[in-house]
């Protein structure tokens, strides 16, 4: 029995890490988690709030959000430093999803949202469980720099109507544009002058003062001003009342039909958070010596989730801000987490009158210079200097979820990265090879006139799987090499390196071609045939056809038994001539 319960304890623990942690906690760890905690929240909450009027939630339900995910996050998690919560990207993502599922139905948006979050945390949970976690791995870095992109200047031009004090009807990019620049004549100038100081004011802490908390400081002050010169009474649209108090968990009121109708948007949302988690957990891992273990993290995130559902907020993510700030203030465990979620509770308990007076547009410069900051275009011309095609798809993605909107414009842009890798393994690199005067073994060479290796010999490469989809372009690319060759081709040399596998249709590709080099006196050889790739050689009949003794370890060995067999026949031709002679 005893060994029993130290086996199930022993499972426990490595379902949680956080419990792990705990059992093993260090008191000298203490005071860094704790004065972390303190400067996570002192963040937290003016983010709070802005992403939920991002998200087209109540004030207080980016606060209920960050309270639930850190609390749940903290025990499944294996990052000691990733901060979990509301975020820009998933909040204007959760409005895109629910605008037009709501009419205007506050109680029905809390509902919806909550249970958006839910199926988020379910979908996360059960891919964890079934170990998915490379299902992230279908957002490339070019589609999340694109979607970053895209995402950013949407959150913009949601802002702007904020900014000028005018109320705009659409959330997308062009269309909230448009709204915003037929209704300028309603702008409020008052509204837009406290914006632009409060984003002047934010940017210039940000970069003079990098660890002053800039977006509280630009809260406190512009609730003090708002307080002291009552500017509500002066056209400035204020807060108002926040909720008090914590949610009662429950469980989110709709219909069964409503779960149809967001499940799309959850699959976008589930997938999108992981990969951000996982991206941003990665980079402070590596930074901090550690390792970060996806599935843990899919599971955590997942869990962070479905708390998040029962406790009435909209779907959370990992923070990269947020995160950055814990690893500045030296947060040693998922302690911090735990101690922010508790502060949080005392502020939605005690002092949440005192932002009552807290002018929206200041919350919409929080937004406004965290959205700026967030644009790389710098990522894009790296990209084009790497690799062209990675920098297009990126500005594809970013102009297709500006023109179709977040989840319809990421959808494609996956949809487009299978193409590109489709279209690379059909197109894939294939060079000959030749030697360099200084440099050992073969490489890819310039194509010249005649493309042999030396006098008689091809040695190709070709740097990808053999399958129906390249199997015609192989074929194409070989004839084209041997066609007509001067002085006369005597052997084919594939260097198979790159080619791991092949299915049918390219095996039955190889057999016609080889046949054809054999019609026209040319050997096929292979070198650097991987066991895998000789195994299907073989069941399809092909080694033989080859011949066993034209496989080479290495592209050197098959241009050496080359020599040495055509020097060799060379010499038989050549001595009964010379037998001849002396007769």
């Amino acid at each position: 029995m005893h060994v029993t319960v130290r086996g199930a304890l022993s499972r426990i623990e490595q379902a949680t890490p956080g419990i792990q942690v705990a059992r093993g906690y260090r008191r000298r760890w203490l005071r860094a988690d704790l004065i972390a905690g303190v400067t996570i929240v002192a963040i937290l909450i003016p983010q709070g709030i802005a992403y939920s009027e991002l998200a087209g939630a109540a004030p207080v339900a980016g606060l209920y959000t960050a309270f639930a995910a850190m609390i749940a996050y903290a025990f499944f998690a294996s990052s000691p430093q990733l901060m979990v919560g509301p975020e820009s990207g998933n909040a204007i993502l959760v409005a895109a999803t629910l605008a037009p599922l709501v009419a205007g139905n506050p109680a029905r948006y809390v509902a919806l949202a909550a249970m958006l979050a839910l199926m988020v945390g379910a979908l996360l949970l059960i891919g964890g469980i079934a170990r998915l976690a490379f299902v992230a791995n279908f957002l490339s870095r070019p589609i999340l720099i694109g979607y970053i992109n895209g995402a950013s200047l949407i959150i913009i031009a949601s802002q702007s109507g904020k900014l000028f004090g005018i109320k705009l009807t659409s959330q997308n990019f062009f269309p909230a544009l448009w709204d915003l620049i037929t209704h300028l004549n309603q702008a409020r100038w008052l509204t837009f002058g406290i914006g632009v100081v409060l984003i002047a004011l934010i940017a210039a802490l940000r970069r003079y003062v990098p660890r002053a908390p800039s977006a509280l400081i630009a809260v406190i002050l512009a609730t003090a001003a708002s307080t002291v010169f009552q500017l509500d009474a002066h056209g400035v649209t204020v807060l108002g009342p926040i909720s008090a108090g914590l949610p009662i968990p429950s469980i989110p009121a709709i219909s069964f039909g409503d779960i149809g109708l967001l499940l799309p948007g959850a699959f976008g949302l589930a997938l999108l958070t992981f990969a951000d988690t996982i991206l941003t957990g990665r980079a402070f891992a590596a930074k901090n010596g550690y390792e970060l273990d996806a599935g843990h993290e899919l599971i955590a995130i997942g869990a962070a989730n479905i708390s998040v559902g029962f406790f009435q907020g909209f779907t959370s993510s990992a923070s990269q801000s947020r995160t950055a700030v814990n690893d500045q203030a030296g947060g040693k465990t998922q302690l911090t987490g735990i101690v922010a979620a508790i502060l949080v509770a005392v502020f939605l308990l005690f002092l949440s009158p005192l932002l009552r007076n807290l002018p929206q547009v200041a919350l919409a410069a929080i937004i406004l210079v965290a959205a700026v900051s967030l644009i790389d275009m710098a990522s894009i011309r790296r990209l084009h200097r790497i690799r062209s095609i990675e920098a297009y798809l990126a500005l594809a993605t970013m102009v297709g979820v500006l023109v179709m909107g977040i989840l319809p414009g990421l959808a494609a842009a996956v949809i487009l990265d299978l193409l590109v890798v489709i279209w690379m393994l059909a197109r894939p690199h294939d060079t000959v090879l030749g030697v360099f005067k200084g440099i050992d073994g073969y490489h890819g060479i310039s194509p010249d006139s005649n493309n042999q290796t030396e006098p008689g010999l091809i040695a190709y490469r070709f740097d990808a799987p053999l399958f129906f989809g390249n199997a015609d372009y192989f074929l194409h690319q070989v004839r084209s090499l041997t066609h007509a060759p001067d002085p006369p081709l005597r052997w084919f040399l594939l260097d198979a390196e790159g080619i791991h596998t092949l299915d049918t249709t390219a095996a039955e590709m190889l057999r016609t071609l080889i046949l054809e080099l054999r019609q026209q006196g040319i050997v096929f050889a292979m070198a650097r045939a991987n066991t895998a790739l000789r195994n299907m050689l073989a069941s399809n009949g092909l080694i033989s056809l080859i011949g066993p003794e034209h496989f080479y370890p290495t592209v050197t060995t098959g241009v050496r038994a080359y020599r040495e067999r055509f020097a060799n026949q060379e010499r038989a031709e050549t001595e009964p001539m010379m037998e001849r002679a002396d007769d």
